[in-house]
């Protein structure tokens, strides 16, 4: 049977899933220190060993004894402090002082708070409902109870509760490989003299940072001039040692444009083009070793199809649910209809309402710098007024 046309200006939504349904799940895993699990994907299930507390504990400073329905004279014959529980039983009629996160003796059932007890001397006069101020062992969780589940991001609330249960290292899974190739005369690595027609690289940094925020981690990242078999050699390296192969540049129709033809005969394009700016030359192929997505030259360009297909790919990769996640903001300026393409226009969200910054400009750095949003507009959108509501995706905030 023969392979099935790749998709031609595909909607951004058509051509990700196209992607999806081909991104290989990463099997492998690893143990890794608590303090270094952050940001991971548990590879198993977090499962208590324990009751949490594992005791009857103080949720308060004051007085634990057996509650009785009227106030009491008791007889204060001790202290239970955190870490330090009072070892024999509390009978009637007696009652010991206790610190938050103590454990409640054997035989008291209830505690009264330090600032509304009466002391006179060795005796507390008072009474509280039966059971007040007492943490129930278990009460945060029980044995056996699953607490995160497997394919979860460990966030870092996530690491106290493994603490809790006595973790000091985590099961997670491996993060995806991902070989970084970008292509072009003009370029030059940054820190470089730059020759007669030349400008800095500027996209690798920046990627690489994503991926690593993304969660996966960048294994090579290579310069090359705008050569076909030095890039058929890089991508077949790339294919068969990593995960993800990211080809960036050499992705337009120019007589110098090699990258699609580069990607070797085992291989086939499913994604050809998509029908959005900037971004239209994105492209993707499968084959037998690892897939390769290919992003523009332009660095906006590249940035943005960054964030619309390979964070998708990583996420798919480790298991997790879709990332990405449009919401909805008001404008506060006019926008003109849109053409035949989705536009992912740049753009700063304030409080509920959002701007598209006024250069539109795929080659501005300085315009990506300045914006902390994409407004998406579907491809033949009619002109939207001031308050109109439109899609935005934030932009990543930080490394």
């Amino acid at each position: 049977m023969a392979n099935p046309d790749p998709l031609r200006d595909a909607s951004s939504e058509d051509a990700r899933q196209a992607m999806l349904a081909f991104a290989p799940r990463i099997l492998a895993r690893e143990w890794v220190p608590l303090g270094g699990a952050c940001g991971r994907v548990l590879a198993t299930a977090l499962v208590a060993g324990g009751d949490q507390p594992p005791f009857d504990a103080a949720s308060m400073d004051g007085f634990a004894f057996a509650a009785c329905g009227r106030e009491q004279r008791l007889t204060l014959v001790g202290e239970s402090r955190a870490g330090r529980p009072f070892e024999r039983a509390v009978a009637r009629g007696e009652a010991v002082y206790i610190s938050t996160g103590a454990v409640i003796p054997r035989g008291a059932d209830t505690v009264l708070p330090h600032e509304v007890a009466v002391i006179e001397g060795e005796t507390l006069i008072g009474d509280s409902p039966t059971g007040a101020h007492v943490r129930r062992a278990g009460y945060d969780f029980a044995r056996g109870a699953v607490l995160l589940s497997a394919s979860h991001r460990l966030r870092p609330f996530d690491l106290a509760l493994a603490a809790a249960v006595g973790a000091d290292r985590l099961s997670v899974l491996a993060k995806p490989r991902v070989a970084l190739i970008a292509c072009g005369d003009e370029l030059a690595r940054p820190g470089a003299p730059l020759a007669s027609g030349q400008i800095h690289e500027s996209i690798s940094a920046s990627l690489a940072a994503l991926v690593s925020h993304w969660g996966g981690r960048v294994t090579l990242s290579v310069l090359l001039p705008d050569a076909r078999d030095a890039l058929a050699h890089a991508i077949a390296e790339a294919r068969r040692d990593a995960d993800l192969a990211v080809v960036i540049g050499g992705a337009s129709v120019g007589a110098h444009d090699y990258a699609r033809d580069a990607l070797g005969r085992d291989a086939r394009l499913i994604v050809e083009k998509i029908a959005m700016r900037p971004g239209r030359p994105t492209w993707f192929g499968v084959g037998a070793s690892a897939p390769v997505l290919g992003l523009p030259g332009n660095p906006v360009s590249a940035l943005v199809a960054g964030m619309l297909f390979l964070r998708p790919l990583l996420g798919a990769m480790l298991g997790l649910p879709p990332s990405l996640h449009y919401r909805s903001a008001k404008l506060s300026e006019p926008l003109a209809a849109n053409g035949d393409r989705e536009h992912f226009m740049r753009a700063r969200y304030v409080g509920e309402v959002v701007a598209a910054l006024s250069d539109q400009d795929s080659s501005l750095l300085t315009a990506l710098r300045d914006s902390d949003c994409l407004i998406r507009r579907a491809a033949r959108a009619v002109a939207a007024q001031s308050g109109a509501e439109v899609e935005i995706l934030l932009l990543e905030a930080s490394c």
